[in-house]
């Protein structure tokens, strides 16, 4: 269980590993223990929990006890183990929850347990859980002014491509139209300026539109979030990620989204460009390398379902299982009214845009057979349709981004991933505040508390309505309909 538990030794009270999306894990039972590494004490954990509230009960042969306090999900959790060799550490999950679609004893799901530098490494990541706790209890309470600051930073380390001209369904010039009033740099200075919103966040997101392994610091942003054990994901097209780019990637909790859309040449020429052997070459050598790190960064291809690639979808498959990446993610071509009358032909091939949106039944379709595919091969795969599945019951605000996420990018700050056009604050309105206090004068004023106020009463505010790509704005999450508020 390497890929698990590192040069830690998983001793008892553990299942075999099992692998999802987001890579290994295993499950513990009540009772599990493990050996520490002499002259090492400080290690961080990704931990997942059922219940509500609980505890890890740790003790040792040498006699020292402590507690972890669990919340419930998947939480990273800073781990002070005082151990001397061949010293056991024996763990007990107190409230053991039921799972139940399963009957084994479960106490929790383990990720990935990895040493950390020191107290102050250790000091860092427990104040980001405290601070995420904090933040969750805020969102289920329908806070409007928060204490706590954002669990996920997404940010955007590029605002330039190396696919030009861009691929054939890119919102490029609308995405970028803004960018060009901006002289704001996110750089490495930038994020230790954003103070406690860096300190603080539980995890980074990269929300680039372009390709974030072309930004000339890339490989030292990835060292300062891994040094301040925060979890990286990102997107890219795999074209850039040469030998020195992918070392700076191994072993480090990073999940990398590569796009793809196709699995042959001619298929890639018709979207992209020509360069498919480079980015495959460039995946498969990512992946074979990475084996000898962990199995880090975890790595998952994703695909624009569309009319011209549904029919390849099972050898789309196969052909990434062969490489090694951990899962699939597939989405939809979303039928954005401004880009229906796009066509041009790239590389001898036609390209229509409305032509090639499925309708929703024909993409529940090809979902439904390719999850089939992909559960023979031992695949995983998810799909967007499971965006925001966990706030269904209607006991929570219909989002949780304007609670749990901030989204600092070239051109200001954007209320989500879906709405990039609309900057809830813009740079320029800093008007010499430090980044910081800009953000949290930003953070809890007046329109993210109207935001937040229209969300936590079941509506959508008017600027969450401007989000087209959005599956809530759509109108369903699940199945349950979504109010629209007249709010300004």
């Amino acid at each position: 269980m390497k890929p698990i538990f590192c040069d830690l030794i998983p001793t008892y009270g553990y299942y075999s590993m099992e692998h999802d999306v987001h890579g290994h894990f295993v499950w513990a039972k009540e009772k599990f223990g493990l050996r520490g590494i002499p002259g090492k004490r400080f290690y961080s954990a990704a931990i997942c929990y059922y219940g509500d509230v609980g505890s890890l009960l740790i003790r040792s042969d040498a006699g020292w006890k402590t507690e972890i306090r669990l919340n419930k999900g998947w939480n990273t959790y800073a781990l002070d183990l005082p151990t001397s060799r061949d010293e056991e550490i024996h763990i007990q999950v107190v409230p053991v929850i039921p799972v139940p679609t399963d009957s084994r004893d479960l106490g929790v799901m383990i990720r990935r347990v990895r040493d950390i530098q020191d107290s102050e490494a250790y000091g860092r990541l427990s104040e980001a859980l405290e601070n995420k706790r904090l933040n969750d209890k805020e969102f289920a309470q329908k806070r409007v002014v928060l204490e706590s600051y954002p669990s996920l930073l997404r940010s955007a380390t590029s605002s330039e491509c190396n696919i030009v001209p861009r691929c054939v369904y890119c919102d490029w010039e609308r995405a970028k139209r803004d960018e060009h009033d901006s002289a704001f740099i996110l750089s490495r200075d930038t994020f230790m300026g954003m103070g406690n919103f860096f300190r603080r966040a539980a995890s980074i997101g990269d929300s680039s539109i372009g390709e974030p392994m072309l930004n000339a610091e890339f490989a030292s942003l990835v060292d300062l979030f891994h040094r301040w054990s925060k979890p990286f994901s990102l997107a890219s097209n795999g074209q850039a990620m040469g030998p020195r780019t992918r070392q700076a990637l191994m072993g480090k909790n990073i999940e990398l989204y590569i796009s793809m859309d196709a699995i042959t040449d001619e298929g890639y020429r018709r979207y992209r460009n020509n360069k498919f052997d480079k980015m495959f070459d460039n995946l498969k050598a990512l992946c074979r390398e990475r084996k000898e790190h962990f199995n880090l960064p975890n790595v998952i291809v994703t695909c624009i379902l569309m009319k011209s690639n549904k029919s390849q979808m099972d050898s789309f498959l196969r052909r990434v299982k062969d490489v090694g990446v951990d899962g699939v993610r597939i989405m939809d071509l979303h039928p954005f009214p401004h880009l229906q009358d796009r066509a041009e032909t790239r590389n001898g091939s036609p390209f229509v845009y409305r032509d090639e949106v499925l309708s929703r039944q024909e993409f529940k379709e090809v979902i439904e057979s390719a999850v089939t595919s992909a559960r023979k091969m031992s695949l995983p795969l998810i799909a967007v349709t499971q965006f925001e599945s966990d706030h269904e019951s209607g006991e929570l605000p219909v989002c949780s981004e304007p609670w749990k996420t901030i989204n600092p990018l070239k051109q200001g700050l954007s209320l989500c991933c879906f709405n990039r056009e609309i900057a809830v604050a813009k740079w320029s309105e800093r008007q010499g505040r430090t980044v910081e206090q800009f953000l949290l004068d930003t953070w809890n004023g007046l329109q993210y508390q109207e935001i937040r106020n229209s969300l936590a009463s079941g509506k959508l505010h008017a600027m969450c309505r401007r989000s087209g790509s959005c599956p809530i704005v759509q109108g369903l999450t699940n199945g349950r309909q979504i109010s629209l508020s007249n709010d300004a």
